[in-house]
């Protein structure tokens, strides 16, 4: 804590960007601050009794190392702080629960654009519309798209039209006959549909079956008039009306409890609620739901396409002027940051707060019924095993390879039944991968050499992909790392005869069809088989663009 008192002294009194580590270098915590030295200043004194002090006191505990960055401004340090969250992902700040999975749709940049489903954003020129807290949701959009404005299908152009030309879900630029202001529009009304503009692309969809009916180009306005009837069916049922004339506003509400939070999104467009977002967050070192809702709003419009021109928050930021910037540099126009106190902005305040709540119940609720589950599951195996200690926390160990190249292992966590995912490992085999009985004793002995070291956690027991050949490598492996003075339970997993063998025992688990312990069992191995799965094709696509 002196090494880093003396650090902070050092800082300029300049807006920038501060990113805490920990013993091993790791960023655990990214801030942003109008004055560096000032505010990185605060962390180096005892944080006062209240909410978040346990959270602060364990940074604290945590803080090793100091980096920064300076900024021209505290609107940029925003900016820069949003993107560095979301790449390092620390565990203090607050975050989006599995942000990297909530998708986007993709409005590509190209002579003729194209829609996808994407879970990345790209300084590539392409438009980009979400965060959605629904992949479900959003592959439905891009169904009713492709059949009401079709656009391009294929990720590359061919030389002829393909199967979706002849069933109407694509125009056929392939073929070179399209007409390119006709494609034009039909991207502008797919960009309409996703920003929320659902009435003035209606009203243009009227006008322009009215133009083509009166220049009695029937064929033309008939296809106006069932994208119109389309846009009828799916929203006219839909959107309920709160205010008499035309305005656009996000309305955003919180719900916490300890460790996870929910925030909601209303959409008003037009002046008529168009749609909801629930999104789970993790509040990390954040001391209330005024500082969780203010760093939602940062990441949650970081990438997002459809800024309005008012955003309400159920609760009072410390700085709305600071949200109020960022948000009108995001959009280029003037956008309003307020906490609505009566009238109907108010009510729908309340709304987004209680349908927060709503959610985040819910999501509780169907989180503990899993975790009883699990729970159950990895206690009828360990019954199952007689097992003379808890079994709380399980590795998983699997490795993957195609003739010997490219060989990786992988180890996953559960505790009390449930994925740790921050106990995952990957291993690239240094050995020559001739076999995975070779490769599991290098995996094996490499895993444990670093739970000896203290650098991982212990596990209870280990469940291996494979039969009485894998469980001697691990034994082998277990030998190799000397780790001999903690107890330990390693079985090795049949599939074909489900069936276990377990180290030091003569005889195998058998298992019924139906039974808990099987299914814990089967539940590892299938994670460890996923992960090493996926890092073994990734790894071979890497050695393919090497070559």
């Amino acid at each position: 804590m002196q090494e880093l008192k003396d650090r902070v002294r050092s800082l300029p009194h300049e807006p920038g960007v501060y990113l805490f580590k920990d013993a091993r270098a790791r960023i655990i915590y990214i801030g942003k601050a109008k004055d560096l030295r000032s505010r990185v200043s605060s962390y180096m004194r005892d944080p006062a009794p209240g909410p978040g002090a346990e959270k602060l006191g364990m940074l604290r505990a945590d803080m090793r190392g100091l980096d920064f960055i300076v900024t021209r401004n505290e609107v940029e340090a925003l900016i820069l702080e949003a993107t560095l969250i979301k790449k390092h992902k620390p565990r203090y700040n607050v975050m989006l629960k599995d942000d990297k999975s909530y998708p986007y749709i993709k409005l590509t940049n190209e002579d003729y654009p194209r829609l996808d489903l994407t879970r990345r954003v790209l300084d590539d020129g392409a438009r980009y519309f979400g965060p959605y807290s629904s992949a479900y949701g959003v592959r439905g959009a891009l169904t009713f798209l492709r059949k009401t404005f079709p656009l391009r299908r294929c990720n590359s152009m061919k030389k002829q039209p393909c199967m979706y030309h002849h069933m109407g879900q694509c125009m056929g630029p392939c073929g070179g006959d399209v007409d390119k202001e006709q494609y034009a529009a039909n991207v502008r009304a797919v960009a309409q549909f996703l920003s929320g503009k659902h009435r003035e692309l209606m009203q243009e969809l009227r006008e322009s079956m009215t133009r083509a009916a009166a220049d009695t180009r029937f064929e033309q306005a008939a296809i106006m008039r069932d994208r119109l009837l389309a846009m009828e069916k799916l929203f006219d049922q839909k959107q309920e009306a709160v205010w008499g004339h035309a305005v656009d506003l996000d309305v955003i509400g919180i719900a916490s409890e300890p460790g996870i939070a929910c925030a909601e999104v209303l959409f008003v467009r037009n002046g008529a609620l168009t749609g909801h977002d629930p999104f789970l967050l993790r509040p990390g070192a954040a001391a209330g739901e005024e500082e969780i809702l203010a760093r939602f709003v940062e990441q949650y419009y970081a990438h997002r396409e459809d800024v309005p021109t008012e955003v309400l928050l159920t609760r009072a930021p410390d700085d709305p002027a600071l949200l109020a910037a960022f948000l009108t540099e995001r959009r280029g126009r003037p956008v309003s940051v307020k906490q609505p106190l009566r009238g109907r902005k108010r009510k729908l305040a309340d709304m987004a707060d209680a349908n927060a709540g709503e959610h985040l119940r819910d999501h509780v609720r169907r989180d503990m019924a899993n975790r009883d589950q699990a729970r159950a599951l990895a206690e009828a195996l360990e019954a199952k095993l007689a097992a003379t200690f808890p079994l709380r926390r399980i590795a998983g160990f699997d490795i993957s390879t195609i003739q010997g190249t490219n060989t990786v292992g992988s180890a996953v966590a559960f505790i009390n039944g449930m994925p740790d995912k921050d106990g995952y490992r990957k291993f690239v085999i240094r050995g020559h991968g001739q076999d995975d009985f070779s490769s599991m004793r290098e995996m094996a002995a490499r895993f444990l050499k670093n739970v000896r070291a203290g650098k991982w956690p212990r596990p209870d027991l280990i469940i291996v992909d494979g039969g009485k050949g894998q469980l001697s490598a691990v034994q082998q492996g277990i030998v190799d790392a000397e780790y001999f003075d903690e107890p330990l339970y390693v079985i090795g997993f049949a599939k074909q005869a489900a069936v276990s063998h377990v180290m030091g025992r003569e005889e195998p688990l058998y298992y019924e069809p139906d039974e808990h312990a099987l299914h814990m069992v089967r539940r590892v191995i299938a994670e460890a088989h996923r992960f090493a799965v996926s890092f073994h094709r990734r790894k071979r696509t890497e050695a393919m663009l090497g070559e």
